[in-house]
């Protein structure tokens, strides 16, 4: 929790701190200092739950809080479905994610309905990532099963 207040008395900002906030900032306040104190509280609460907020798998940089993805040093643009999907792999590190938590997790009613509506995502996003989408190597598919993110990309899946 952030407290915005137009309080300037230090008795104010210790009582909001006492209280259970995360950080105090007072108005006026500038628009890209909040998002960055925002940013910090989500990057520590992240952390508190055993998360990391920024993944590295080869080359492959996604950061969860920004919803960015990076290849190779280049920004890539994906849907908000394609982020669900691969912040849902990146967080379960190399384990296989099934169809039902798939349509358990994303938010898109056709992905939680239609395995063939989240095959057609994951093929989009292997477009993206991937440098090779018919021969993938980061995005894995597990028979019958579900996805997986490789555990290293950089070495061909057995």
């Amino acid at each position: 929790m952030i407290v915005l207040s137009s309080q300037h008395k230090e008795a104010d900002l210790v009582a909001a701190l006492d209280r259970g906030a995360d950080d105090y900032v007072e108005k006026p306040f500038r628009a890209a200092e909040l998002l960055a104190r925002i940013r910090s509280v989500l990057r520590r609460s992240v952390k508190a739950q055993g998360e990391e907020a920024v993944y590295q798998f080869g080359d492959l940089i996604v950061d969860i809080l920004d919803h960015s993805v990076m290849r190779g040093g280049e920004s890539i643009r994906l849907t908000p479905t394609e982020f669900e999907i691969l912040s849902l792999l990146v967080r379960n590190g190399g384990r296989v994610v099934s169809y039902q938590r798939f349509a358990d997790s994303l938010s898109d009613a056709n992905h939680r309905k239609s395995r063939q509506a989240l095959r057609a995502s994951i093929w989009s996003l292997r477009q993206k990532v991937e440098g090779d989408p018919n021969n993938p190597r980061i995005l894995l598919t597990e028979e019958r099963i579900g996805y997986r993110l490789a555990n290293d990309p950089s070495r061909s899946p057995s």
